[in-house]
Parts: C-alpha cells; structure tokens; sequence
C-alpha cells in the first residue's frame, strides 16, 4: 500500500504467481493415485515386455537357424574336421588363434584348377601362397610356376600335377588330397602352409557372375603385349573414361588370367593371375560378402561343385577382417622366374622327356628358393 492509501498491485504479485506445471503435476499425480490407472499403466508396459521379449526370441531363432543352413552349406566344401554350430558361433564373436597366428604369419595356398569338363581337369593352372603377416599388417603374394620340375610320389613331374596325384588316389591321399598338396608345397618353398583353398575355373567364373565385374588395371605398355584384349568382349568391358581400366566378368576373367592355353613358359601368365587376385581381394573379400543373404547364398550352392578348403567359417571371417585391415600398398607380389634379374630369379630353363618344358631350381636342392620365401615373409 502506498502513502494516500493507493494500492500497488506488484507489491501482492507474488501471492499470484502460478507454476505452469501446477496442473499438468496435479494431473499426473491424480493419475497415478487413481489404482484403475495404475493397473492401466502396468498392463501396458507388461505388454511391451512381452512383445519386446517375443521379439527377440523370434530374432534369435531366425539367426540360430540362419546359421545352421549357412553351415551345413559351408560343410560341404569343408575337407577335415567340422566345428559345430555353437563352436562357430562363439568364435565369431570372440575368435580364436588362427592356425600360424602367433608365429605372426598366416600361410594360404591357393590352387586353381582347370575347368571340370576340360581334359586333366585335376591339373593346377594357378597356384599361390597367399601370406598374411598380421604383426605388420601386410600381404606377401608368391606365385609358383606350373612346369616347375618337383619331386613327387617318390619320383618327379610338374608342380601343376601335385594336386592331381593326390586326389586321384583318395585310398592313399584323403581328404581330397589337400593335405598332401598343402605338404608338397611347404616343401617346394620352406614354410609352413595352415590352408588351403581350392577351386576350378568353372566356379570362380560363376562366382565372378554372380558376386559383379573385376576391376583390372593396366599401363598402356601391358596392354599391348597382350592380343586377347582386342577381343569384342574386352572392347566392351573396357572403360569409357580410362583407357587403361577393364571391368572383367566371368568369361572375360577366365580369359585373363588362363591366355594363352598352354603357355611355354608361364612367367607372364602367373603376373597376370597375382594381378587379378589382387584386384579381387581388394574389391570383394569384405565382411559384406558374407553378410550378404543371397549373395551368400548363391556363392555356396556355386562353390558346392568345384571349391574344397579346410578353413572353418569363422577363421574364414577372421581371415576376411585382416585383409580389409591391410592397405592395398602394404601388398606385395612376387614370383619364381628363370629370369636372374627379377625378385626369385632362382630357376634355370631345362628340358625334360624331349620338348617338354620343366623348369628347375637353380641349385637343384631347394634351398635358395626356401631362403628366398622365409626372407620375404620375415621382412
């Protein structure tokens, strides 16, 4: 009240001041104080649990079944032991050592097979070491050459011929022959082999099909040196854009790395095969591929016919999440050659049953060409 009797109406503001959430608070306190409404609200979120539990359950056993059809189509390209269902599970999640791992180095062989309706089907036409140096974070690619003069069986042939031997006679070499294979080929260069993958053309032409093009690039000097690439169906695959990039599907990748048939020698061949690995890895092994439904799905009733390995699904998956890991510099290629200037320049031309053609190492022991491996793989 002021002075003359006059009312201020600020000095009475705050017995007027209301709180905005006075009514939504008496509202919501009503609510809840109401039992009916109570009961209302745990019947509600009940439900939610239940429909979120109803959920899961269902989510769990798609995955779960999932990976059991994943797995009995995997088991049929598995050679040796089967880890079960739970086994994969648990090391996909929490993965184990893979074979070689602490050593620090992970060894692969990969053979390539002739076609299945071709003659010598069982012969190799491409076989690699695929080293993954997991302390380094690199990849070392080594090619051997197929008419590369070996021992085997308690005589001698061609290295393209190991595979062959071996499942031709299951009594003696079973498991497909990978074993023995993956043996003959630790003894060629001197270390230890843990896998072995391998596939004829006829799949991995199928594989390519279905999984989209290879990427292969090329200096203008290489492109010339190869007649095969004016053929209509590489005018076509070529790039609009860069002259020196081709995109390969499966008829186009056969052609490739297989030109020409019987190549005397195949230094130049096994340059091109390293290449379009390369260009293959890089592009498609990723966790995507696997987690892909039907591409995964395609990929295995494909691989069924014409691929056998001994790598369980979820080394595979590991194997898949080192390499998206490695940078495409930190890859390195190389090669056994008769050529004394090149990287593995350890071979020398012979000849062999008249005008057969049969490299062999240059100082007829193996020696050098193991020396020549575990210094690749040590550096």
């Amino acid at each position: 009240m002021e002075e003359g009797g006059k009312m201020d109406l600020r000095d009475n503001f705050d017995e007027y001041e209301v709180d905005e959430n006075d009514d939504e608070n008496d509202y919501n306190t009503n609510e809840l104080a109401d039992p009916h409404r109570a009961k209302k609200y745990k019947r509600w979120i009940k439900g939610l649990l239940i429909i979120f539990c109803v959920l899961i359950v269902v989510l769990s056993s798609v995955v779960i079944c999932y990976a059991i059809y994943i797995k009995n189509k995997y088991d049929k390209i598995l050679i040796g032991s089967k880890s079960g269902v739970a086994e994969n599970a648990k090391n996909l999640i929490i993965p184990n050592k893979l074979r070689g791992e602490n050593s620090g180095d992970v060894n692969i062989l990969f053979i390539g097979r002739r076609n299945s309706n071709m003659e010598g089907k069982y012969l190799s036409s491409a076989m690699l070491l695929i080293n993954f140096d997991v302390k380094q974070n690199k990849m070392n690619l080594i090619s051997i050459p197929r008419d590369l003069w070996v021992p085997i069986d308690g005589g001698y042939g061609k290295a393209n011929s190991i595979y062959k031997t071996a499942v031709e006679s299951p009594e003696k070499y079973p498991d497909s022959g990978l074993p023995f294979s993956k043996k003959k080929f630790s003894d060629i260069l001197g270390i230890n082999i843990d896998y072995i993958i391998t596939s004829d053309f006829d799949s991995f032409e199928k594989i390519i099909n279905r999984i989209g093009k290879v990427n292969i690039k090329m200096p203008d000097s290489e492109i010339a040196n190869y007649p095969f690439l004016q053929f209509d169906q590489f005018k076509s695959s070529r790039d609009n854009k860069n002259k020196n990039l081709y995109h390969l599907d499966g008829p186009s990748s056969f052609i490739f790395i297989s030109w020409p048939k019987d190549a005397i020698p195949d230094f130049d061949r096994l340059r091109r095969i390293q290449l379009f690995v390369f260009s293959f890895v890089e592009q498609y092994v990723s966790s995507s591929l696997i987690l892909n439904w039907n591409r995964t799905n395609d990929v295995l009733d494909i691989a069924e016919n014409g691929i056998r390995t001994d790598i369980q699904i979820w080394e595979l998956k590991k194997l898949i999440d080192i390499n998206e890991n490695i940078p495409s510099g930190n890859i390195q290629q190389h090669k056994l050659t008769t050529d004394q200037s090149s990287d593995g320049g350890l071979l020398k031309e012979t000849n062999y049953f008249g005008t057969s053609y049969c490299p062999i190492p240059g100082d007829s022991d193996f020696s050098q060409i193991h020396s020549w491996a575990e210094k690749i793989i040590a550096d």
